[in-house]
C-alpha cells in the first residue's frame, strides 16, 4: 500500500480535488496541521489555513499526475510519500507503535509544539529537556541518597559479619583448620545476611537505586516510537497508520538537517549521539576504584551499544537522531552536576566516602592516569 501525503495550500486545492475523482483511490482525507490534531478528519478546509491531503492506496498513475500537478507552478503541493507493506499492525513490534503509551508520547510532543510555536527541531529540544527535568532528575537525586546510603553502610556491615564470625565460626575454624577460601566463603555469606538486614533498617535497598532506569528506559523507547510513527520511518517493512504522520517535520528542521523525516545527510546528529553514550559511560569508570570484572563486562557492552548506535541513528529520521542527541547531552549534564558538592548539599544528598570537593578536576586526573598515562608507558 501506499500513502501519499501532499501539502498544499487552498489555491491548489481545487486541481487536487478534480485529480482525487478522475483516479483511483480508495480514501481522501484532510489533514489539519494548524490545531495538530492527531486524528484525519472528512471535512471541507477553510480558506484562510493550509492543509496537507493525505491518500491511501494510491495507484501509479495517480502519483503520477499528483507528482505533474505539483511540477505546474512555483510554489505547487509538496509531495511526502510513503510505502506500506501492510494496513493493519500484525507482529508484537507493530502493536507497541500502535499502543497508547506510544500515543501519548507523541501528544506531549504535538502539545508541546502547539503550546511554544516554536519550529519542530526546537520543539522536540525543549519537549525532550522539560520530560527529562520532570521525570527523570527528582528519580536521579534519589538514586544518589540510595547510593550514598549504601556506600556509608559497607563498614558496618563488615564489622557485623566478622563479629557474627568470631562469635560462631572461629573456634570451629580454628579447630577443622579451614583454609583461606572457605573462610571467605562464610564472611561472604554473612556479610550478605548482614546487609539484607541493614537495608532494611535504612530502607536503602540497592534495587531503589535502580528506580530511575524503570522509568528512563520506557520513556525514551516511547518518545523515539513516537517520533518514528510521526516521520514514518521503516514504513517499508512495518505498519503505520497514517492518522499520526505529521508532514510538517519535513520542512521543521534547520542548519543542515532542515528535513526532520530523511536521516542526517553529514551524519553529524549520529555520530554526536554515539560520542555524548561513550562520555556518559566513561564519567561512571572515572571514579580511581578498581572495577570488578562483572563491572568491567557490563561498561564494555555499554561502550559497544554507544558505538552500535551511530549507524542506527545514521539509518533513522534527523528527528530521532535529535532526539537522542538532545537526551544524551541532558544526561551528560545531568551525571556532571549532580557531583557538584554545593548541589549535592542542596538536594540533600548524604556525604559518603568516595565524596570529593573538586570532582571535575578529579574526573580530569583519572582520565589522564587511565588512557594518557598508558600511551606514555607504551611509547617510552
Amino acid at each position: 500500500m501506499m500513502v501519499l501525503v501532499v501539502r498544499v495550500s487552498c489555491k491548489h486545492l481545487l486541481s487536487l480535488r478534480c485529480l482525487h475523482s478522475s483516479t483511483s483511490m480508495s480514501k481522501f482525507y484532510l489533514y489539519d496541521e494548524d490545531i495538530y490534531r492527531r486524528k484525519l478528519i472528512k471535512r471541507k478546509p477553510s480558506n484562510q489555513i493550509h492543509r496537507s491531503i493525505i491518500y491511501q492506496s494510491v495507484s501509479p498513475m495517480c502519483y503520477n499526475n499528483i507528482m505533474k500537478c505539483s511540477r505546474m507552478s512555483s510554489g505547487g503541493p509538496s509531495i511526502y510519500a510513503r510505502n506500506y507493506s501492510s494496513d493493519a499492525p500484525r507482529t508484537v513490534y507493530e502493536n507497541i507503535l500502535n499502543s497508547e503509551p506510544v500515543h501519548l508520547a507523541q501528544s506531549v510532543l504535538e502539545y508541546g509544539h502547539s503550546i511554544t510555536g516554536l519550529p519542530w527541531w526546537a520543539s522536540i529540544v525543549m519537549t525532550t529537556l522539560a520530560l527529562r527535568l520532570v521525570m527523570t532528575f527528582p528519580l536521579s537525586v534519589y538514586s544518589q541518597h540510595i547510593r550514598a546510603k549504601i556506600e556509608n553502610l559497607q563498614p558496618e556491615i563488615m564489622q557485623s559479619a566478622r563479629r557474627i564470625f568470631q562469635q560462631r565460626f572461629a573456634a570451629q575454624a580454628k579447630q577443622q583448620k579451614w583454609n583461606e577460601k572457605r573462610m571467605k566463603g562464610v564472611i561472604t555469606k554473612l556479610m550478605q545476611r548482614s546487609a539484607k538486614e541493614l537495608y532494611i533498617r535504612d530502607n536503602c535497598h540497592p534495587a531503589k537505586g535502580s528506580l530511575m532506569l524503570l522509568v528512563q528506559i520506557p520513556l525514551w523507547i516511547c518518545v523515539s516510537l513516537s517520533l518514528r510513527n510521526m516521520t514514518g520511518a521503516i514504513a517499508s517493512n512495518f505498519f503505520i497508520d497514517p492518522a499520526y504522520l505529521v508532514p510538517a517535520l519535513s520542512d521543521g528542521g534547520t542548519l543542515w538537517f532542515s528535513n526532520l523525516v530523511l536521516p542526517d545527510p553529514f551524519c553529524v546528529l549520529p555520530v554526536a549521539v554515539g560520542i555524548l553514550n561513550l562520555m556518559n559511560v566513561e564519567i561512571h569508570t572515572l571514579t580511581g576504584r578498581k572495577a570488578t570484572r562483572f563491572q568491567g563486562y557490563i561498561t564494555n557492552l555499554f561502550r559497544g551499544l554507544s558505538i552500535l548506535m551511530i549507524p542506527i541513528a545514521a539509518y533513522l529520521p534527523s528527528a530521532i537522531s535529535l532526539y537522542w542527541m538532545t537526551s544524551a547531552s541532558y544526561s551528560l549534564g545531568q551525571n556532571l552536576f549532580l557531583k557538584l558538592p554545593s548541589v549535592r548539599r542542596v538536594v540533600r544528598i548524604p556525604s559518603s566516602g568516595s565524596d570529593s570537593d573538586t570532582p571535575i578536576q578529579d574526573m580530569k586526573r583519572h582520565l589522564k592516569q587511565k588512557y594518557f598515562k598508558k600511551k606514555t608507558t607504551a611509547r617510552t
